[in-house]
C-alpha cells in the first residue's frame, strides 16, 4: 500500500520514495522530510506546480521528474542530491528563465541550455 498525504500526492509505503503528485495540484508543495528519492515523472504535467520544497533527506531526482510543469518558477534543491534524471526539469518555467549556456544545479552539471556555437568547448567545474 502506498501512503497518500492530505493533498493527494502519494509515497512509498515507507514514505522514502515521492511516487507522483496529481495534475491538478496548485501552488508551492513541500516534499515531506525522510524522503530519499523522487521517481520518474513524478510531477509531470501538474501545470498549476509553482514552486517546489526537496528536504535534504533526498539524494535523486528522477527522469522527467517535473516534466511540463510550466508554472514551475522556483526550486530549492538541497546539496544532498547527487543524481538528477535526464529531462528532470524539461519544459518548465524555471529552465526556461535560466540563462543560456551550462546550467549547473548545486555543483552537479545539469544541462546545456541555447545552441552551441561550433567549435566550442566546455569546461565543467570540479
Amino acid at each position: 500500500m502506498a501512503y497518500i498525504d492530505e493533498f493527494g500526492c502519494e509515497y512509498s509505503d515507507d514514505k522514502k520514495e515521492f511516487v507522483s503528485c496529481p495534475n491538478n495540484y496548485k501552488g508551492h508543495y513541500t516534499i515531506q522530510e525522510g524522503v530519499t528519492s523522487i521517481r520518474e515523472k513524478a510531477f509531470e504535467n501538474c501545470s498549476g506546480l509553482t514552486s517546489v520544497t526537496i528536504p535534504n533527506s533526498v539524494t535523486s531526482i528522477g527522469e522527467e521528474a517535473f516534466l511540463d510543469c510550466s508554472s514551475l518558477t522556483s526550486v530549492t534543491i538541497p546539496n544532498s542530491v547527487t543524481s538528477i534524471g535526464n529531462h528532470a526539469f524539461y519544459n518548465t518555467a524555471w529552465l526556461a528563465n535560466q540563462p543560456d549556456g551550462v546550467i549547473y544545479i548545486n555543483q552537479s552539471l545539469y544541462t546545456y541550455k541555447g545552441e552551441m556555437p561550433a567549435n566550442t568547448s566546455i569546461v565543467v567545474l570540479d
